[in-house]
């Protein structure tokens, strides 16, 4: 019995031990073990999975080879593409699929970057948390963390079940990073935003608006130098309850918000820029179905801080391919420092048939007039 006792301890504790693992010769996927591994690539092209938690070390060799590791894995100089994993999950939640890191997010300032992303999601919506990572050195290390007073889960905890949407932006004239999230109670929904001085240690959230049912927030600052607005900070959402895109502001930091200002009719997905001059720019979505297959690329733009706006469409959608995506892709803008806007979004017109989506991009430089919708040449197997 007592030989018994010793055998059955040796395997238990066999997993904790360092593991050393060779990647097959002709290339491939390499996956590693929670234990501390000892990972050596082959002389192949490798994909080498090393992120589960355990201190690995990692070669890589010849080859053209392809690492995710965690943030204290040691990786050698050899392995050509390296991915950290920033994302951690300490949730406790039965209902929530643990290791899940959805919906990233990101600004920067400098060499200082802030990411927020949804951690452990649940299947019905939203996550138990938000989580950050923060870097000062752009981007070669990290740290991390998860938002506090936000959820239950939180530590400290905060009200809400559940948050989900986060999106972080940087004000340059408060010095102050800013990240909001969508929660999710019982009875409604709240855009709730925290604030940071430096990526790393963050307030308990402020509530800048609240309602049955808001959607798919996104929050933008104005940093421009010659801008009349410089230092105004906007939240741009979907009201579903009203029917309506909404638009609120922060000239304190993200301290305080004004009251909700009516944007246009329901826009899903805003996501707002800042020209040099200080025009605000908005590109959404104005879909037609559950699943959003027609309807329009839109483009509202505010000359004023946010008080009014005006609509312009950036293209007709006549059709999208959504297999095997449960519901609609939301489009993406970008504003590049010339102030040129960039929106692209998934859109199957250059495809005969509608067998499959390309990423179009259509680009303007005022948010009002855009170009014709350009098909970005990726390479497909197809």
């Amino acid at each position: 019995m007592r030989r018994l006792l010793i055998a059955l301890a040796l395997v238990f504790a066999a997993p904790a031990a360092a593991a050393t693992i060779h990647a097959p010769r002709g290339g491939g996927v390499t996956l590693g073990t929670p234990a501390p591994d000892r990972i050596h690539g082959g002389p192949g092209n490798d994909f080498i999975q090393a992120a589960w938690g355990g201190a690995d070390r990692v070669d890589c060799g010849r080859g053209f080879n392809v690492v995710a590791a965690d943030l204290g894995d040691t990786v050698a100089a050899d392995c050509q593409v390296v991915s950290r994993r920033l994302s951690l999950d300490a949730s406790t939640s039965p209902a929530a699929q643990h290791e899940t890191a959805v919906e990233p997010a990101e600004a920067s300032s400098g060499a200082i970057v802030v990411a927020a992303f949804q951690v452990g999601r649940f299947a019905n919506g939203g996550a138990t948390n938000i989580g950050f990572a923060v870097s000062h050195d752009s981007g070669r290390t990290w740290a991390r963390g998860t938002l506090p007073a936000v959820t239950v889960e939180s530590t400290p905890p905060g009200p809400e079940r559940a948050a989900s949407d986060p999106t972080v932006a940087f004000d340059a004239v408060h010095g102050v990073w800013l990240i909001a999230t969508l929660t999710l109670e019982q009875n409604g929904t709240r855009v709730m935003v925290a604030r940071s001085s430096d990526g790393l240690h963050w307030s308990a959230p402020v509530t800048a608006a609240s309602g049955p049912a808001l959607d798919k927030e996104w929050l933008i600052c104005d940093n421009g130098a010659s801008s009349l607005f410089r230092g105004r900070c906007y939240a741009l959402y979907t009201d579903d309850d009203k029917t309506d895109t909404t638009s609120q502001w922060s000239d304190d930091g993200g301290v305080t918000w004004s009251a909700p200002v009516r944007a246009t009719g329901v826009l899903i997905g805003t996501q707002p820029q800042v020209l040099p001059d200080g025009a605000l720019v908005t590109v959404a979505g104005a879909y037609a179905g559950e699943q959003g297959l027609t309807g329009s690329i839109e483009s509202i733009r505010s000359t004023d801080g946010g008080a009014t706006f005006a609509r312009s469409t950036v293209a007709s959608l006549t059709s999208a391919n959504n297999d095997p995506m449960r519901a609609l892709s939301l489009p993406s803008v970008a504003v590049d420092g010339a102030g040129t806007l960039f929106a692209s979004w998934a859109d199957c017109r250059f495809r005969p048939g509608c067998t499959a989506n390309d990423i179009v991009v259509s680009t303007s430089t005022d948010g009002v007039t855009w170009s014709a919708p350009l098909r970005v040449p990726v390479a497909s197997p197809s």
